[in-house]
Order: structure tokens, then C-alpha cells, then sequence
């Protein structure tokens, strides 16, 4: 005959205060604004050659609300070509600071994937590349993303900055020099229209 177990288990109670303790982290937690994707139009240009790269946005509307991209908050820049180039770079939040109404990420070593530096005011923002992290995408393309994103920030805030170039005035092996106008992104990690643009 099969043993049947009687035997009651009771489980362990919990004290009181420790269920107050956690109720209270629940609802006071800060909450995280999903990422938006917005895309930069005004005035983008985008210049990458075996020395260095540039990127650039003017009086673009999209960036009057940027996240604070101090510590605590995580960011990256990743940059694609429809040529099979995909980079995400990680940016270490120390590098950023808040100088004259503007947020400035300086690295002077450019260690990071070769940024060496990214400037936020307004309805503006530049980034520059160069170093020995430095790694060039190389032409011809038909198609070439630049994507910066921030947070979540300390309020819980996040965005993803993103322009599409389909145009080019150089594209070759050496250098890729692409100008608007410009199209929405493909989702990251998701193929576009576009084939091998990630």
C-alpha cells in the first residue's frame, strides 16, 4: 500500500513589520518612463572616415527634453550601415556633466568606442569619434543610422535619439558623408526596409 504523508506543514510566518517594510519600497519605488524613439531631422549631418567621424543635429525640437545623462543614468551611441556595420557603444555615465545650460560628455582618450566627445544644448547636438577604439564604417551604403540613448535618469526618464541618412555626397571605402533628408530608424535589433540594416 501506497504511504500517504499526513503530516502538516505549516509555512514560516513573516513578521509583520518586514510585509510593511516591502509594501512600502512597491509603492514608493521611482517608476521608468519607457524609452521613446524620436528621430532628428534638422539640419543632420553625418561625416566618417578612417581619421575620425562627426555627427549633427540644429534647431531640432525632438531634443528639448533630453534626460539627464549624469550617474546614475546608463547611455550609448550606436551606429549602423546597411554594409553590416553595427556598434553599440556604452558611454561610462562619469564622462558627462552639465557646463553653461549644456550637457557635455568630454573624454580626451577617447576609450569608449572612440568617442571623444558629445554636446547637448538646446535644439543642438554634436558628437565626435576618433582615437585608437575608433572603428570606421566603410562605404559605399544605402543606408546609415546614428542612434544616442539615454536613461533611465534618476527621475526614471529615458529616450532614444535616432537618424536615418539615405543620402550621400561621399561613399566609398574611405569615406561615407551622408546629409538630409532624413528617414525614421528601424527599431534596433530589427531589420528596416533596407536590408542588413539592423
Amino acid at each position: 500500500m501506497a504511504h500517504r504523508d499526513t503530516s502538516t506543514h505549516r509555512a514560516p510566518r513573516i513578521p509583520a513589520r518586514h510585509i510593511a517594510a516591502t509594501a512600502l519600497v512597491l509603492f514608493t519605488a521611482t517608476p521608468v518612463v519607457a524609452a521613446s524613439e524620436l528621430t532628428l531631422r534638422g539640419g543632420a549631418m553625418a561625416r566618417f572616415t578612417s581619421a575620425g567621424g562627426s555627427f549633427k543635429v540644429v534647431k531640432e525640437k525632438a531634443l528639448t527634453d533630453f534626460p539627464d545623462p549624469r550617474c546614475p543614468a546608463p547611455s550609448s551611441l550606436q551606429v549602423t550601415t546597411s554594409a553590416g556595420y553595427d556598434r553599440v557603444i556604452e558611454l561610462p555615465c562619469t564622462q558627462w556633466s552639465l557646463s553653461s545650460n549644456k550637457f557635455v560628455y568630454t573624454d580626451l582618450s577617447a576609450a569608449a568606442g572612440g568617442v571623444e566627445s558629445i554636446e547637448w544644448r538646446s535644439v543642438r547636438l554634436r558628437l565626435s569619434l576618433g582615437g585608437l577604439s575608433y572603428l570606421p564604417p566603410a562605404g559605399p551604403v544605402t543606408a546609415l543610422q546614428v542612434r544616442l540613448t539615454v536613461g533611465p535618469d534618476a527621475e526614471g526618464h529615458s529616450a532614444s535619439y535616432c537618424t536615418r541618412f539615405v543620402n550621400f555626397t561621399d561613399n566609398s571605402p574611405l569615406q561615407i558623408t551622408a546629409t538630409g533628408p532624413v528617414e525614421s530608424c528601424a527599431a534596433s535589433g530589427e531589420r528596416s526596409g533596407v536590408a542588413g540594416v539592423r
